[in-house]
């Protein structure tokens, strides 16, 4: 689910207005505060929403009507529960007996609600459905809670989810299909109005979400701005392979002209002052964090600008409405392993880092983000494979172990049957790592009986798509929509592109930042972008930050993660 890009905005567009006259709007107001606090994985203020409500209901209203109530209390209470234990209160409340239309349709924002938190999308639109609104405006108010379900990274699911035989819901995962196939505006809205002739009396299609609605000018003059030349020449070219891919199959393609620009033979605020001065509606790039910064400090354009990349780390900018930053980093990949650890409860952690400058990168973001209650017992780098095992030996304690029971025997002088411990205190490995260092770690941890602790992976582990046969089932990561569903897309683009394998990520970026320019008002407006790299939001800086999804191999393939082991054993879905 989005967490960091999830704010009270996304809850105030009406979509949890309160029926009037419901006397069970405090309980869903209540529950409403609860999954802010969730999402934004801030777990103190819990203790300071539940003391809000202590002292609600009044007392005399209580008393006038006991049965009524003591129902509120009991929704209450399972929520305060589901806030730790999703699956356990879920139950509870699937078994909890509803009096009238208002109790049932409480305890089905209810269950919504503990759905999501287990991670649960398919159960939550599922749930939802079950409610008919009795009224015209609670038809409108209950389309866009249907609908704030699937406007986040939950709508990536209908790509993978079996078809049902109910129209309802089927119609809401198409519709959210639509969103994460669209490139842009205009094409959404065109098959908005197809899935509207198949689906003429679902409540989308009487209230459509507003992201249906809205109207947006498309750029017709684009200015791609690209080294063609130097150290970043290779990259360039792929992401505007990419970018080009994405609009030769847009619809009507011939309405948008491209051009592009050598940002290698040109200073970079000379050139973005050329284009301006030709009458283009976006620039996207450059690509070069140098550049960026120069863009960034000295911009005076006017139009939207995509930028390619994000100024090196502490450099201060001042955020301007007008530019984006779109970039592929891992440290986006880093927070959301942060998350998940606090999600799944997963205290204490052990850290292993590659030799890559990445991996630091990744591993100073991790620091940054983890909770208090995340405690890094030990780490270690794997600087030299060939020393894999004894670092890990050292990470687990089976060295001290093995020293232990040497100083036994000498001081005993009795030879003693032995077998060497690990640590067993801890709950998950992290690995900032590539390929041949995690096949490194991995053979380690099994040797010294620790195959069975999480490990948290990301995204530059598994970049190349052609070693995907040499990954043990059951390796868990981050990784990008485009490494997890067949888009008809990135299908073509590997079929048409000789180094695409080896630069897919690149080509996969040059397709968002087409689908990004194409829909740039609504990204500066505050929309989402369901990107091929991962969910995309730009933040109060005007970085697109990216979510990204989780991973699992699965018959030496790349799979949606469906399950999560949480430290108490029992699976959880994430998708």
């Amino acid at each position: 689910m989005p967490e960091g890009s999830y704010d009270e905005q996304d809850r105030n567009n009406g979509l949890n207005r309160t029926v009037p006259g419901s006397s069970y709007s405090p309980v869903e107001e209540f529950v409403r505060r609860l999954d802010l606090a969730h999402r934004s994985n801030i777990s103190e203020r819990v203790q300071s929403i539940q003391s809000q409500f202590e002292a609600w209901p009044p007392k005399q209203s209580r008393s006038s009507d006991f049965d009524h109530w003591n129902y509120v209390q009991t929704l209450s209470a399972l929520a305060l529960e589901g806030f730790q234990n999703p699956a356990s209160a879920q139950v509870k409340l699937n078994e909890l007996q509803t009096q009238d239309v208002q109790q049932f349709r409480a305890k089905v924002i209810l269950l919504s609600y503990l759905y999501l938190w287990d991670e649960d999308c398919e159960s939550a639109i599922t749930a939802l459905s079950t409610h008919e609104p009795p009224t015209e405006l609670e038809s409108e108010l209950w389309s866009a809670r249907m609908w704030s379900v699937l406007a986040s990274p939950c709508a990536y699911q209908s790509l993978f989810i079996d078809a049902t035989e109910n129209v309802s819901v089927q119609g809401w995962w198409d519709l959210a299909e639509i969103m994460i196939t669209s490139n842009s505006q205009e094409e959404r809205i065109g098959k908005y109005r197809s899935w509207k002739f198949k689906y003429g009396d679902h409540l989308a299609a009487r209230y459509p979400p507003a992201s249906f609605q809205k109207q947006y000018e498309a750029p017709q003059k684009i200015a791609l701005l690209l080294p063609q030349s130097g150290p970043l020449s290779s990259a360039a070219t792929a992401i505007k392979n990419g970018f080009l891919s994405a609009y030769l199959q847009t619809a009507l393609p011939e309405s948008v002209s491209i051009d592009v620009y050598d940002t290698s033979t040109t200073e970079i605020t000379t050139l973005v002052e050329q284009v301006v001065d030709e009458g283009v509606d976006v620039i996207v790039g450059p690509l070069d964090k140098e550049n960026v910064r120069r863009v960034l400090e000295r911009n005076s354009a006017n139009i939207p600008i995509v930028a390619l990349n994000r100024p090196s780390h502490g450099v201060p900018i001042r955020p301007q409405h007008d530019l984006v930053q779109l970039a592929q980093v891992v440290e986006d990949d880093a927070v959301a392993v942060a998350r998940q650890l606090h999600r799944q409860d997963l205290q204490r952690v052990l850290l292993v880092l590659g030799d890559d400058h990445w991996c630091v990168r990744a591993a100073l973001s991790f620091r940054d983000t983890i909770e208090d209650s995340v405690f890094i017992a030990a780490e270690t780098v794997l600087s030299d494979l060939s020393k894999a095992t004894e670092n890990v030996a050292n990470l687990l304690r089976v060295t001290q172990s093995t020293t232990r029971q040497s100083d036994i025997a000498r001081t005993t002088r009795r030879t003693v049957e032995f077998t060497a411990r690990r640590r067993h205190d801890i709950d998950a490995i992290v690995a900032f790592v590539d390929h041949d260092e995690f096949t490194a770690l991995s053979a380690a941890l099994h040797y010294h009986f620790a195959g069975n602790i999480p490990v948290f992976l990301i995204e530059p582990t598994f970049r190349d798509l052609t070693r995907a046969g040499s990954y043990a089932d059951g390796t868990a990561f981050t990784t990008t929509p485009a490494h997890l569903y067949p888009f008809s897309l990135t299908t073509q683009i590997q079929e048409s592109f000789a180094d695409a394998s080896v630069l897919y990520p690149l080509y996969v970026f040059g397709v968002d930042a087409y689908r990004t320019t194409m829909q740039v008002e609504g990204v500066l407006s505050g929309e989402a972008i369901f990107g091929y790299t991962g969910y995309l939001r730009r933040n109060d800086s005007g970085a697109l930050v990216r979510e990204p999804l989780w991973g699992i191999v699965q018959g030496r393939t790349f799979t949606p993660r469906k399950h999560i082991i949480s430290r108490n054993g029992i699976n959880r879905y994430l998708f």
